[in-house]
């Protein structure tokens, strides 16, 4: 395997317009120190095609490249993109044979211009893996309320992904002894398994799996304690709902709504100063926009309702507008469509 400065022989490679299902769309290259030589071939990478029988992915706004190279048996990530070359600015042997490069398995050499050949670096990992997570649900009062925000892929711990905080000084990270995912200091140990909040979920690949459930320590308690309304989503923070033309009737539906919560597994959105919420409705499997969903009786107060009564028809399916929800785990896809009064109600985007 040669250096980055070796000679170059370009080949053309196969694109696809479609990804196929047991491929990942996106792929994250992760930590290589911000600091050290060569630390920009991280970021996020997108399914371009197929080269050399094997999956390719390109960076978003780069020419650079993660592809295979069938004459060294290797995966490699390439300044030059998709070409019939051994020359690499990082490899890793395929042992495992895999039709893509996202396995954490897989050890990452780096070139180093001082050394003149690559260097092992433990901590690069491509991942197929969420690039940022939503935590929300945890009510204002209550201990350890500052962990809701946003959470950006930082790297790896214990073979599974991690996560650091936007804004605080939160991590979620796995920890494999015990196998659960925690919620701590990005100041605590990573060995330790000290922590604000922990979920059990082995089988989990990331922190926004659906059976997780959080568990948060209460001082006043001396103990953790349940709380099944945190979540964490791989979801826009923001949803625009447009299109709608103000003179017709229900135009009320448009504007920006903030995630502010989780309902029935799914993300829940309101629209600051009005009374219009966005949720999922597992009884009818549809997305709704309810612009009275703040109002009395309150959407809390009708589950309510359901819970104490067992009459299903209490936890209302009102609403000003729905879309069939197929599958989504949030409303802001494209594919969507809004209806109300029997004609289409705008569009719903992330953003």
């Amino acid at each position: 395997m040669q250096g980055v400065g070796a000679p170059m022989t370009y080949t053309s490679f196969t694109g696809a317009e479609e990804v196929r299902a047991n491929l990942p769309r996106t792929l994250f290259i992760v930590g290589r120190a911000s600091t050290r030589e060569n630390a920009d071939f991280c970021g996020e990478y997108t399914y371009a095609g197929n080269h050399a029988g094997r999956a390719a992915y390109r960076k978003n706004g780069s020419a650079t490249a993660v592809r295979y190279s069938p004459s060294c048996r290797r995966w490699v990530i390439d300044r030059q993109g998709f070409r019939e070359s051994d020359v690499c600015v990082a490899y890793a042997d395929d042992h495992v044979r895999s039709e893509h490069p996202a396995h954490i398995e897989l050890v990452w050499h780096v070139w180093d211009s001082r050394a003149q050949e690559h260097v092992l670096d433990a901590e690069v990992a491509v991942l197929d893996a969420p690039g940022t997570l939503s935590l929300v649900g945890r009510n204002a009062g209550r201990e350890h309320q500052s962990v809701v925000g946003e959470y950006e892929l930082a790297g790896v711990h214990h073979a599974r992904p991690a996560y650091r905080q936007r804004q605080g000084d939160g991590v979620i990270r796995f920890h494999a002894q015990e196998q659960r995912w925690l919620i701590a200091s990005a100041a605590t140990v990573p060995v330790n398994n000290s922590c604000w909040a922990y979920a059990d979920g082995p089988a989990a690949a990331d922190p926004s799996a659906a059976e997780l459930v959080w568990h948060f320590w209460e001082a006043q308690l001396n103990a953790f304690v349940a709380d099944p309304a945190v979540k964490a989503f791989t979801c826009p923070s923001l949803l625009h709902v447009i299109g709608r033309s103000a003179h017709l009737e229900n135009a009320r539906v448009c504007g920006t709504y903030h995630l502010a919560g989780a309902h029935e597994g799914r993300p829940l959105y309101v629209q600051p100063g009005t009374q219009n919420i966005i949720r999922y409705s597992a009884k009818s499997n549809r997305w709704l926009i309810d612009c009275d969903g703040l109002a009395e009786p309150s959407l809390l107060s009708r589950l309510y309702q359901w819970i104490l009564s067992g009459d299903a028809s209490a936890a209302s399916d009102r609403c000003t507008a729905f879309a069939e929800a197929l599958s989504t785990p949030h409303p802001g896809y494209c594919a969507l469509e809004w209806q109300g009064g029997g004609t289409r109600v705008g569009r719903v985007r992330g953003g």
